[in-house]
C-alpha cells in the first residue's frame, strides 16, 4: 500500500484527463520517463554528440524542436543560475 496525497493525486488527474488512481499513477510515471529520455537525448546532443546518434543534420535542417516540457525537465537538472543560462543560450545556438 503506498500513500498518496489524495488532493496531489485529483490534480494530476485532472492535468492527464484520467479517471483512476492507477491510471494517473502509471500515466505520470510514463511521462516523468519520457521527458526525462528526452533530457538525456537533449543533453548528449548539445555535449556534441549529434553526429553519433544521426541528429545533425536533422537540427541544422530545423526537423527537431524542444518542446517547453522537456525544456524545463532539462534545466530542473542545473546545478547554478549560471548553469541554467548556459543551457538556455546552448538551447538558442542549437535550435534558434
Amino acid at each position: 500500500m503506498i500513500d498518496l496525497d489524495d488532493d496531489l493525486l485529483a490534480e494530476v488527474a485532472k492535468a492527464l484527463g484520467t479517471g483512476t488512481k492507477k491510471e494517473t499513477v502509471n500515466t505520470a510515471l510514463r511521462e516523468v520517463l519520457e521527458n526525462r529520455r528526452r533530457a538525456l537525448a537533449l543533453a548528449r546532443l548539445m555535449r556534441g554528440e549529434a553526429e553519433t546518434y544521426g541528429w545533425g543534420q536533422a537540427v541544422a535542417a530545423g526537423l527537431v524542436a524542444v518542446c517547453p516540457i522537456t525544456e524545463l525537465e532539462y534545466f530542473c537538472s542545473a546545478r547554478s543560475p549560471a548553469d541554467r543560462e548556459r543551457g538556455i543560450e546552448d538551447m538558442r545556438e542549437l535550435f534558434g
